[in-house]
């Protein structure tokens, strides 16, 4: 069976796994049973998007399940089919990735630029004419990359490939020749890794402190409103702003002030409005808009007006140190216990247990009548709780969460096995199959008279003719048939 992680990103930037499914083949209609059943165990609230691959079984469920979430491209994945679809032994490849990476993975650069630039780039290499080359930039708007100005989600999509903890965490429970019960095991185990990690984070949020670079006193105040990953960030942002950012021109519009700021670290001009009324503003990088956390323009522009704290509309919730987690729900759509309140009814009744225990410890030397005593008052305690019903056996508790009883008769039969993507020995992905070609010795093809790679038995034109061979390669052809005869000879 093929499984199917939802992951996402936490408050401390980091990936994890909180949605999970079990699938027995990868088509739309499985997915939208995933989809339906995510979206129960989400209390019916759609994410903002959805990021995968170009899956066709992903991409039809997901319109008839969710109303208002949008579905995105991984660009990694995009990126990943370059080297099959461009051709891995051209010898502009590398010039040709290179300049794809440093238009796709630009933060700051405009559509209009990108437009050109891909156009530039496709004429030069001569790929104007393939066809996923124009496919993929049709649907760019699809695309999710460091640019993207409608995601407006505070940084909490990533489309890079994972990183290295990541597979590690998920080498913990991804194992093709476990069992059901062994990979509930370790998945379980990632799980209570990854709830660990999160709790040590959050203790170090709160007692804990960053060291402050610049004494700002907005610097002051992010240090006391973000956790440590978030003001790392912000930080970097505060020192750049006193190191980089320049002023290239000033102008008032109504009530309204617009600062020209030459950042020489990027080399290029931003335009800041600002509002010194209602201490609003709006960047021409839109970095706020992207990750949730104040740019180094604006920073400039608070400095230079004496504004000292951060702006509570800028500040993302889910960034700080308060974070305020949602509710928890269960995959029939109901909210669940809070953890707490069962790690305290499992304390009591290990307590209960322990007094019990301790007490009949202490009856060994009495006398009967005192054991008596004991056991009405065990009996009249369990005559009370008799309304409640008896307790259930093992089999008796399954059928009453299946809400059917046990047949009598076995019918089902183990299922036969069926291969899914993925199963078995591992594939290779198309840019390592071209890799391995290119890599792969050269043969002569007698055919061809040339190196290639085949030889002349299986030489896709055997008819076709060939110029005479060189004398230098008649000499070779000759030992190669002494060599074949003599290795026949040993066969016979």
């Amino acid at each position: 069976m093929a499984f199917t992680p939802f992951t996402g990103v936490d408050h401390h930037k980091g990936s994890v796994t909180f949605f999970g499914a079990l699938v027995a083949h990868e088509d739309a209609y499985l997915f939208k049973w995933v989809f339906t059943h995510f979206l129960a165990a989400m209390g019916k609230k759609e994410p903002k998007y959805i990021i995968t691959d170009q899956d066709p079984g992903i991409l039809k469920p997901g319109p008839l399940v969710f109303n208002t979430a949008r579905h995105r491209y991984c660009m990694w994945n995009i990126m990943n089919k370059v080297p099959s679809k461009y051709g891995v032994t051209r010898e502009d490849y590398s010039e040709f990735v290179k300049k794809l990476n440093a238009i796709i993975w630009d933060e700051e650069i405009e559509a209009a630029e990108f437009d050109a630039k891909w156009e530039e780039i496709g004429r030069e290499h001569t790929v104007n004419n393939v066809y996923w080359y124009n496919e993929m930039y049709a649907k760019r708007k699809q695309w999710v990359m460091a640019h993207c100005r409608d995601l407006d989600m505070g940084g909490v999509m990533r489309t890079t490939q994972r990183s290295e903890s990541e597979n590690r965490f998920s080498k913990r429970f991804e194992s093709k020749s476990g069992t059901l019960v062994e990979f509930s095991l370790r998945f379980d185990s990632a799980m209570d890794q990854q709830r660990h990690t999160q709790k040590t984070l959050d203790n170090g949020n709160k007692h804990t402190s960053p060291k402050i670079s610049t004494h700002m006193a907005i610097e002051v105040h992010g240090e006391q409103v973000y956790n440590h990953k978030v003001f790392e960030e912000f930080q970097e942002e505060v020192k750049y702003s006193i190191d980089t950012c320049k002023s290239r021109g000033f102008s008032e519009c109504d009530s309204l002030e617009v600062t020209i700021l030459r950042d020489e670290n990027r080399d290029i001009n931003y335009e800041v409005t600002y509002c010194p009324y209602t201490l609003k503003e709006t960047c021409s990088c839109r970095m706020l808009e992207r990750k949730g956390v104040l740019c180094r323009h604006v920073i400039w522009i608070y400095s230079s007006n004496g504004v000292k704290i951060i702006p509570e509309r800028c500040v993302v919730n889910k960034w700080c140190k308060d974070a305020i987690r949602s509710k928890m729900f269960d995959c029939n759509g109901e909210e669940a216990e809070d953890i707490d309140i069962i790690d305290g009814k499992q304390i009591a009744m290990s307590v209960m247990w322990s007094e019990i225990h301790q007490t009949v410890g202490m009856l060994m030397g009495k006398f009967k009548d005192d054991v008596d005593n004991f056991s009405s008052l065990i009996r009249q305690f369990r005559e009370k709780l008799s309304p409640l019903g008896s307790p259930l056996n093992k089999q008796q508790q399954l059928e009453k969460i299946l809400g059917c009883s046990a047949s009598q008769e076995i019918t089902i039969l183990s299922p036969k096995q069926s291969k899914n993507k993925g199963s078995g020995k591992r594939m290779l992905s198309l840019k390592g199959k071209a890799v391995a070609l290119a890599r792969k010795p050269k043969r002569m093809c007698k055919n061809y008279k040339r190196l290639a790679n085949h030889d002349k038995r299986n030489c896709p034109n055997p008819f076709v003719e060939h110029p005479p061979l060189s004398p230098s390669s008649e000499s070779s052809s000759e030992e190669e048939e002494e060599e074949e005869v003599e290795e026949e000879e040993m066969t016979s």
